[in-house]
């Protein structure tokens, strides 16, 4: 391995700074096992207890490459094809359309090209169990063709736990315990409903103006296991990273074929957007991973962003590299930061200041705000109601009402908003952690409601 990263301690306790990041771990490994970690910071700001790489961090959607290793197992098994409908296996598949519900295979979903996507607030606010997400799926209609681009959707991989248990009669949990870890010698996981029982795991924190703020809701994590539902260390992060560079061998035993997992790491859907920098290809999914060449160099990875915490996990296959970062403060950029920052000192290419970039980028997302109306004068513009309801067959009922103080809410998947402002046609509401717009269609029958401001318009019916 060409680098050693101890010689950027300095480097990413500045730039750790910069973003007011409590604590954070990062791990690299190469084909041969060869490791060096790095951790710094507070893993628990109030008593004092520190980040180290035995900590454990919820890593979100990277749970996703699990859940696709776990199926070309089971196709190496010839216990499924990936190429078979998801009917075959479930009889009670139901989608939007019936080209959808007879077509669409475990490939489509594993590399989200179905076109479909239900936002994301289901999982942070609500109490849905899996059948009730399942369930409410046939009302989404598709934002593309089917198979004509990736579309991001985390929720369309909880089928896939389904097809585990109908196939081999073991929890999705025990499969990936069973068959990937357990051979690995990770000891350190644990699943969505363990995690607060870990005495070595990480509080998430969120960014309120310049003050860090401990958060204390938790997702709703078990409506969506296989996309987001493992907790992990960067220690034990490292066995399977070496196991992936390593063609899915572990201790002379091959837990799944070459031929498999290459067909794991691969692209299959491409997103619909340009790359966003000339340092970047364009953006393709695999099988639960993103691929993004970066520089000329092939780079597979995934971001994980449960609410309080930002995880990257990353295989660069040019260089037989793995590179994981795990950070405990929400939405933080800073782990694409320093992912490309050690790629830059790999493959010995000029340094590009993504930090500054990132920056910049976060300023112009939010610079919609300042086009909103003074607070003060928006709130003689309110809309003249005290409490009106609407309902929507995936989101639920929506709640406009006022409080005793006369101050302005709306309640949906069991959170709460304040008026804030006024943008354009739009009224904007906001909690400590997401905006919520939401405008009339026709005043008195229907509102449109975008649940940040750059989702798609979401219509509810008033009832």
């Amino acid at each position: 391995m060409n680098i050693d990263i101890s010689q950027f301690k300095e480097k990413i306790a500045d730039l750790m700074s910069e973003w007011i990041v409590p604590g954070i771990s990062i791990g690299i490994i190469d084909a041969y096992g060869n490791s060096q970690t790095i951790s710094l910071g507070k893993r628990d700001i109030e008593n004092n207890k520190d980040f180290s790489e035995d900590t454990v961090v919820p890593i979100g959607c990277c749970t996703k490459a699990f859940t696709s290793l776990a199926f070309g197992i089971l196709a190496d098994k010839k216990l499924i094809s990936l190429d078979d409908p998801i009917k075959n296996y479930l009889n009670d598949f139901l989608l939007s359309s019936r080209l959808l519900t007879e077509n669409v295979t475990i490939t489509d979903i594993l590399c989200m090209r179905t076109g479909l996507h239900m936002d994301e607030i289901i999982y942070k606010n609500s109490s849905y169990s899996c059948n009730d997400v399942l369930d409410k799926l046939k009302f989404l209609n598709p934002h593309t063709g089917f198979r004509e681009y990736f579309v991001y959707d985390v929720f369309l991989y909880n089928f896939l736990k389904m097809i585990i248990i109908n196939v081999v009669n073991v929890s999705w949990e025990d499969f990936i315990l069973n068959e990937i870890t357990n051979p690995l010698g990770i000891k350190n996981i644990q699943f969505a409903s363990d995690y607060i029982n870990n005495n070595n795991y990480a509080k998430g924190y969120f960014q309120k103006n310049e003050s860090l703020l401990e958060n204390e809701k938790t997702y709703n994590i078990g409506s969506m296991m296989p996309s987001a539902g493992i907790n992990i260390s960067i220690n034990e992060i490292l066995k399977w990273m070496e196991f992936l560079l390593c063609g899915g061998r572990c201790n002379n035993v091959q837990l799944i074929t070459n031929a498999s997992l290459n067909n794991i790491l691969r692209p299959y859907a491409f997103s619909k957007a340009k790359p966003a920098y000339s340092e970047l290809f364009y953006q393709s999914y695999a099988l639960g991973w993103f691929n993004e060449p970066y520089k000329g160099n092939n780079l597979f990875y995934h971001e994980g962003n449960i609410r309080g915490y930002s995880c990257l996990v990353s295989i660069l296959p040019d260089a037989k590299i793995g590179i994981s970062v795990f950070i405990n403060k929400d939405k933080c950029p800073l782990t694409r930061v320093i992912l490309y920052y050690l790629m830059d000192n790999i493959f010995v290419s000029e340094q590009t200041d993504w930090s500054k970039r990132f920056k910049r980028e976060a300023i112009i997302k939010r610079s919609w705000l300042s086009n909103c109306i003074n607070h003060i004068d928006a709130l003689e513009k309110v809309p003249n109601v005290n409490e009106e309801h609407f309902s929507n067959k995936v989101y639920g009922v929506l709640k406009i009402f006022r409080s005793e103080q006369s101050d302005l809410f709306i309640k949906v998947l069991n959170t709460e908003y304040s008026f804030y402002s006024i943008l354009d046609e739009w009224y904007v509401f906001h909690n400590n952690h997401d905006f919520l717009l939401f405008r009339y269609k026709t005043v008195g029958t229907a509102i449109y409601v975008k649940f940040a401001i750059y989702s798609e318009e979401i219509e509810f019916i008033k009832i």
